[in-house]
């Protein structure tokens, strides 16, 4: 199970837009379309899309909602087309990366939580090197170092949703709600309403990027989209976030 996680986690980061605030971060090959709460990603790896780097087995993209780093909590629907998708290759993973973060060492760091017909994941990744390879097609199993947030290694306050039989409906939909919250500066996860990341895991997360808003101090970071597929699959995802959950900034002022 942890291959498979690093597997669907190894991530390429070269393709990093790491200038001023107002850029946004992102990696791999993949489309995007829409608005910064209503975004709509297709990550193809099908025949019918751009031809794979020679090798790779995986294609993998993130890209940030805004180009601001400044999110403390949101709420975001993922909608999965399953109507429109080829998912029976393999991997096509859907997920949400938070608290997404420049290091001081020029590193990036986030959280994801990730999601697909084999069941869900919540991964903390760091010291992701930008120059490890030239695109999101790879077949490396995984990139940076990476810690489990979800308590399912350990058994530690995981249990099987009774709502993970997940099926689409008739247009061949699945939506999953995230919930990303956040006390003291120790975040929490929650799917489809049920707490699936301990806080006690959620506090390693160091160092933190801290701002205080309307008097209280929050960790914040940048918000992204993900989607990951194995050669010959097709991911199409629309996240839908709830502008009145976000507490922050999930966008700059002007894009």
């Amino acid at each position: 199970m942890k291959m498979v996680k690093k597997i669907l986690l190894g991530l390429t980061a070269t393709a990093l837009v790491l200038g001023m605030a107002s850029c946004k971060m992102d990696s791999g090959e993949g489309e995007t379309e829409g608005d910064k709460y209503n975004r709509k990603m297709t990550v193809d790896a099908t025949a019918e899309g751009k031809p794979m780097a020679n090798g790779a087995k995986y294609r993998r993209f993130w890209e940030e909602l805004s180009g601001n780093e400044g999110c403390a909590a949101l709420k975001t629907d993922i909608e999965i087309d399953y109507k429109n998708s080829v998912t029976d290759n393999g991997v096509a993973t859907a997920g949400l990366i938070f608290n997404l973060n420049k290091q001081d060492n020029g590193q990036v760091e986030f959280i994801l939580v990730g999601v697909s017909k084999a069941g869900y994941y919540v991964e903390r990744y760091y010291n992701i090197d930008k120059g490890k390879a030239a695109s999101g097609d790879t077949s490396e199993s995984s990139l940076g170092t990476f810690e489990s947030l979800d308590g399912k290694a350990a058994k530690v306050n995981y249990v099987t949703p009774s709502w993970w039989k997940l099926k689409p409906d008739e247009n061949g939909i699945v939506k999953i709600t995230v919930e990303v919250k956040q006390v003291n500066k120790v975040y929490s996860v929650y799917i489809n309403n049920q707490k699936v990341s301990d806080d006690a895991a959620m506090a390693k997360v160091v160092p933190l990027k801290t701002k205080k808003i309307d008097d209280v101090e929050y960790a914040v970071g940048g918000v992204a989209c993900y989607g990951s597929v194995q050669e010959g699959n097709k991911l199409i995802a629309k996240f839908k976030t709830d502008k009145d959950s976000v507490i922050g900034k999930l966008i700059a002022e002007e894009e």
